[in-house]
Parts: C-alpha cells; sequence; structure tokens
C-alpha cells in the first residue's frame, strides 16, 4: 500500500511539473510573439 501510494504522488507531482512547464512555454512563446510585433512596428 505505502508504495503504490507513493507512486501516485510521484505521478501526480509528475503532471503538474508538465502542467506548470507547457504554461511556462506557452507564457514565453506568447511574449516572444509580442516581442517580434513589437519590433515588426519599429
Amino acid at each position: 500500500l505505502q508504495l503504490v501510494r507513493t507512486k501516485v504522488l510521484e505521478t501526480k507531482i509528475l503532471e503538474t511539473n508538465s502542467l506548470v512547464t507547457k504554461d511556462l512555454e506557452n507564457k514565453s512563446l506568447k511574449t516572444n510573439f509580442l516581442r517580434i510585433k513589437v519590433l515588426e512596428i519599429e
């Protein structure tokens, strides 16, 4: 039982980590896009 519990916890942590990195990637993509737009305007 203890092993199973830790496994579940590990997968949950991994899932949230991947979600966080995805979110960060999206944000950086957005800022890059904004930068490109600003550069084009200038």
